[in-house]
């Protein structure tokens, strides 16, 4: 039997490894994407890059309109970061090295259509980068038999 495919921009669960638990998500949007992770029993960090920092009143909004968010939120399960995207890059970069694939990396391509274009390059960059990081992890023991066999 074959174990379903992961998705690309989340890393391969091995047998030696916790399942992922924690979430980054880029654009918080209407949280619909959000929802659906704190539903699957993960924390969730949103780096809100669609909102503008100096409308950050606009989150909370967003938060108080849905229940499950409030929750989640009050419980400590869902934090967002509301900031310029040069600091959101720069926080990406930090949580990425202190915890590796212990997050799961999604973009709300929905709520990236609102921003300007280049945090929404950056934005996919980032997942661009981050699926070519999964990837070479996921195929490197392949890669290394096959040279040792060369």
């Amino acid at each position: 039997m074959t174990q379903p495919k992961a998705r690309s921009s989340e890393p391969v669960a091995r047998a030696d490894q916790p399942p992922v638990r924690e979430a980054l998500v880029w654009g918080l949007g209407s949280g619909r994407r959000v929802r659906a992770l704190l539903r699957e029993g993960k924390r969730v960090e949103v780096l809100a890059i669609d909102v503008d920092p100096a409308r950050a009143d606009l989150v909370d909004a967003i938060v108080a309109a849905c229940p499950r968010l409030c929750e989640a939120q009050r419980d400590g399960r869902l934090r967002i970061r509301v900031a310029p995207p040069e600091q959101l890059a720069a926080h990406f970069s930090v949580c990425t090295q202190q915890h590796g694939h212990e997050h799961t990396l999604h973009v709300d391509l929905a709520a990236l259509s609102s921003v300007p274009v280049p945090a929404r390059d950056l934005a996919r960059a980032i997942e661009r980068l981050w699926t070519e990081r999964a990837d070479l992890e996921r195929f490197a023991p392949r890669l290394h038999a096959n040279l040792r066999a060369n």
